[in-house]
């Protein structure tokens, strides 16, 4: 009998973008953290980075190659906080699965 090679995980999605009174949320597995502050992050502090906890983006754009949602906007971009909108998803990888004989 073989064995099956290969696999992986998947991104996760992105947070979404904070209000005034509620916390952003912190993106997952590649995902992009929303944009305002979340638990781990202060509204305008938008490093590059891995987050250790979560393995998320320190940005709303996802992390290159996991296809991670990117974290929502939102209006704090005019308070100091992130000017770009939406973050951009991460881009994907293919896995391929075959047999081992």
């Amino acid at each position: 009998m073989g064995s099956s090679g290969g696999g992986g995980r998947s991104g996760g999605g992105g947070g979404g973008g904070a209000n005034s009174s509620e916390r952003a949320g912190d993106g997952f597995d590649g995902g992009g953290r929303g944009e305002g502050t979340t638990t781990y992050y202060a509204y305008n502090s938008y490093g590059a980075g891995v987050n250790a906890t979560t393995g998320g983006s320190a940005t709303p754009n996802a992390i290159a190659n996991t296809g991670g949602g990117g974290g929502g906007g939102s209006y704090w971009a005019a308070n100091g906080g992130w000017g770009s909108g939406s973050g951009a998803g991460g881009s994907g990888i293919v896995i391929v699965r075959y047999d081992q004989l």
